[in-house]
């Protein structure tokens, strides 16, 4: 079973998957945006015109980062009010190719419980 089929049959099961994309976003970090170099042997004016455009690009990157941990925030928010917990499957399902984390199972314990008994008997099976 592919980590992108986890959630399949469930109710809600595109808001479980979004949740759970979100979370993995939140914890994956983005190359940081190439900076020009510091002009070393630049005047007072090049150098102090570097620092405020490298203090810009710090804040826009904080903003971004606060951006992100407030979509955190909604999905944990949600996922308190609808009961859901995450567990890791990682060591049950297959990496889908176009992902660079496992998603991971959004829902209920018994919900959980339930997908890894589905999963064991499907390798039973195979």
């Amino acid at each position: 079973m592919l980590d992108t089929e986890i959630h399949n049959g469930l109710a809600d099961e595109e808001m479980r998957n979004a949740i759970s994309v979100i979370i993995n976003e939140s914890f994956t970090s983005k190359p940081k945006e190439d900076r020009p170099r510091y002009p070393f042997n630049g005047t007072a004016v090049e150098k102090t015109v570097y620092r405020i455009n490298d203090l810009k690009m710090d804040i826009q990157e904080k903003e971004e980062d606060i951006k992100t941990q407030e979509r955190l925030l909604a999905m944990q928010t949600l996922m308190q009010y609808k009961g859901w917990q995450e567990f890791d499957v990682s060591d049950y399902v297959a990496l889908n190719d176009n992902a660079r984390l496992y998603r991971n199972f959004i829902g209920t314990e018994e919900e959980y419980k339930a997908l890894i008994k589905k999963i064991e008997q499907d390798e039973d099976i195979s």
